[in-house]
C-alpha cells in the first residue's frame, strides 16, 4: 500500500473524529513527499481532501489559493492506493484542468470561487464526499 495514502485515510478518519483543523497535516505530507506549496501569486485560504466517485482507494488533495489579482485558483494532487506515478512519485499533482479529465467530477473545480459566508463550511466546493479546512485570516478575504 501506498504509505502516502495510509496516511490521507488516517487524516480523512481524523477530521470525522476530531475535526477538519486535521488537514493542516496535508501541508507536512505533501513536503515529505518532495511537494512544495506555493510561494509566489497565491494566499492558501482552503485546503481540501476529498474521495473521488470515479476513481475506487483514491483521495485528491486540493489547495486553494487567493491569488494577487484577487481570483482563486485550486491546485490538485491525486493519491492511489496502490498507485504510483511515472517516476515514482506516491501524490502526483495535477497541474490547472488535467484532474478534470481523469476524474470529471472534478470538472470546474479549478476556479471556482469558493463561498466564504457559508454557515460552518457545510456547502462542498466539489459534488463528492469532502473535507475542507478554511483559513479565517481577514486579511486576504
Amino acid at each position: 500500500m501506498n504509505n502516502a495514502y495510509k496516511k490521507l485515510n488516517e487524516i480523512w478518519i481524523s477530521c470525522a473524529s476530531e475535526g477538519n483543523n486535521s488537514l493542516m497535516r496535508i501541508i507536512a505530507l505533501l513536503n515529505e513527499n518532495g511537494i512544495q506549496i506555493r510561494q509566489k501569486d497565491g494566499v492558501l485560504k482552503i485546503i481540501n481532501l476529498s474521495i473521488p466517485t470515479s476513481k475506487d482507494n483514491s483521495f485528491v488533495i486540493g489547495l486553494r489559493y487567493l491569488k494577487a489579482d484577487n481570483t482563486f485558483t485550486e491546485d490538485h494532487f491525486l493519491c492511489e492506493k496502490e498507485g504510483v506515478g511515472l517516476k515514482g512519485e506516491k501524490i502526483i499533482h495535477h497541474p490547472k484542468r488535467k484532474l478534470e479529465f481523469t476524474l470529471p467530477e472534478y470538472k470546474g473545480t479549478h476556479k471556482e470561487i469558493p463561498d466564504f459566508n457559508v454557515a460552518n463550511n457545510t456547502k462542498t466546493i466539489t459534488d463528492v464526499s469532502t473535507y475542507s479546512y478554511v483559513e479565517n485570516n481577514s486579511k486576504n478575504s
